[in-house]
């Protein structure tokens, strides 16, 4: 446990007289890109009690360009249910299909996320294009550029392309996938990729942010440079031909870094820590 008692009481007053942790979601680089921004940013990190990073990267990063002191941040990883995100039986994966209306026989690709120039779902539909006909990418999400992108899939893979909208819930996509793809230009730890390993899907992203504590290149999935569309089509090949192998191992390791029970416990270890020094105080 790296929290400061001590700091933690000269630092909690942030306008409600209690002890604030602030959850860093994403690149910290990438949304306080600006000197200005920075500068804000670092008065406001350094006013906290605890500073809870998603990886030991942006702990470093945190640490080193906005000043957090060492001893008050926390790594508690992106965490999701193992037994809600599980590998889906023979007859599950069979039903999950026939639910979304997929070819029983495809190579399913599934992507999830706002059709957003960001998510760069346009890199996706052009790689698969070129592939095998029986791959198939289904893109769950809704945003903006939905209907560009309809066309582009119309044109380029016509047939081999479904948008589903938003799903109320991704888990019957990841049974009825074979592998997930990411292809977006910027990330922190994206949920999605926990939940896919932990449901026995490798994947093939973009290497951004910190996609990397995921995904581990050639043991859970393949990382590809951003925008590198003919990367993305090789790594799609090379990823669904070792599926089995690396969606056991990408359960695997996501149950050892990101299964929920384990993170919970880590947040209670540091909640209790911080209302213990409350307690002190007030006494």
């Amino acid at each position: 446990m790296r929290v400061d008692h001590a700091a933690g009481r000269r630092r909690r007053r942030v306008g409600t007289g209690r002890p604030i942790v602030y959850q860093n979601i994403g690149d910290p680089l990438f949304w306080a890109g600006s000197p200005a921004r920075r500068l804000r940013v670092r008065s406001m990190l350094r006013r906290m009690a605890a500073v809870a990073a998603l990886t030991e990267t942006s702990r470093d990063v945190l640490i080193s360009h906005f000043g957090v002191p060492p001893d008050r941040v926390e790594v508690l990883h992106n965490a999701r249910r193992s037994d809600v995100f599980r590998p889906p039986g023979p007859e599950e994966k069979v039903a999950a299909r026939r639910r979304l209306g997929l070819p029983e026989r495809a190579r399913v690709l599934a992507m999830v996320g706002a059709l957003s120039p960001e998510k760069r779902i346009d890199v996706a539909i052009t790689a698969v294009s070129p592939l095998p006909h029986d791959v198939h990418l289904v893109v769950a999400g809704d945003g903006p550029l939905r209907g560009e992108l309809e066309r582009r899939a119309t044109t380029l893979a016509p047939g081999r392309v479904t948008f589903l909208g938003q799903l109320p819930e991704p888990l019957v996509l990841l049974w009825a996938a074979d592998a997930l793809l990411l292809t977006s230009t910027t990330e922190g730890v994206p949920g999605v990729l926990i939940e896919a390993g932990l449901c026995g899907l490798p994947v093939v992203s973009t290497d951004v942010g910190y996609v990397g504590d995921v995904v581990v290149p050639g043991r859970t999935g393949l990382l590809v440079p951003e925008g590198d569309v003919a990367g993305v089509g090789q790594a799609v090949r090379e990823v669904l031909a070792g599926a089995p192998r690396l969606g056991l191992q990408a359960r695997r390791h996501c149950l050892e870094r990101f299964d929920m029970a384990r993170v919970s416990d880590q947040w209670v270890r540091l909640l209790r820590a911080l209302v213990t020094v409350e307690g002190e105080e007030s006494a």
